[in-house]
């Protein structure tokens, strides 16, 4: 919401009404993938200690990766 109205401040010329509604919608698509992403991350790891899932990670990619889903 911010990014819309830091672009819009100065609305003076349509160009910039077009490119505050652009700013509002791409922040809004991106923070639909971040949330997305750290949903996924919960589900997947259980936590969202950093520390915990860079040691997961390896085991993860071994046994969906290379063994395939046996």
């Amino acid at each position: 919401m911010f990014s819309l109205l830091l672009v819009n401040f100065y609305a003076t010329r349509i160009y910039t009404l077009k490119a505050a509604l652009k700013t509002f919608v791409f922040s809004r698509i991106s923070d639909m993938f971040m949330m997305g992403a750290l949903l996924l991350t919960l589900v997947l790891f259980q936590s969202t200690d950093l520390s915990l899932i860079f040691i997961q990670v390896p085991l993860y990619a071994f046994h969906f990766f290379l063994c395939g889903s046996y």
